[in-house]
């Protein structure tokens, strides 16, 4: 993607804004699935990539102020383990019972950098400006966290159409 724009519309370039990004993504889902009456069960696997580098760009040169470019790399993958069952104990009601593991690790990371050479002026610091990588704040950028989630549940269909 690759987006531009003059941010303040006047007749001459004051603010200009563009931005590319590059994103890829995957996705998977595998489930088994069985049972006899009353009892019906699910389980499974998910798994979750995306890859994301974007650079947005602001040139406020035509306003006397700086222009600057930032870097940004997300990489994100997460997966999960699921199973439930479901268990009809009378004609209209079904008790639910599941549980879900799931794993996600995010990398942030984002360089911002001054083009003009007029950040110092206005009080920020030399190149770069923003500086929030692995290499530099380490495991701040990583976000890596597992989690159990459970589900109980009390089915109820008063009629054919309702789910209480």
């Amino acid at each position: 993607k690759l987006y531009q724009e003059d941010a303040d519309a006047g007749p001459v370039d004051g603010i200009k804004v563009d931005d590319f990004a590059n994103s890829q993504q995957w996705s998977q889902e595998l489930r088994l699935a069985g049972g006899t009456n009353p009892v019906r069960w699910t389980a499974g696997f998910y798994y979750f990539g995306r890859i994301v580098h974007s650079g947005p760009r602001v040139d406020l040169t035509g306003v006397g102020f700086i222009s600057g470019r930032a870097f940004a790399h997300d990489d994100t993958k997460s997966w999960a383990l699921f199973g439930q069952t479901e268990y009809d104990f009378a004609p209209r009601w079904t008790g639910v019972l599941g549980l879900r593991y799931t794993q996600d690790k995010r990398v942030f990371e984002l360089q911002a950098v001054d083009e003009s050479g007029l950040a110092v002026l206005f009080g920020f610091p030399p190149n770069p400006i923003i500086d929030f990588r692995r290499a530099t704040v380490g495991d701040l950028a990583v976000h890596d966290d597992g989690s159990v989630s459970a589900r109980a549940e009390l089915d109820w269909r008063p009629i054919e159409d309702w789910l209480i």
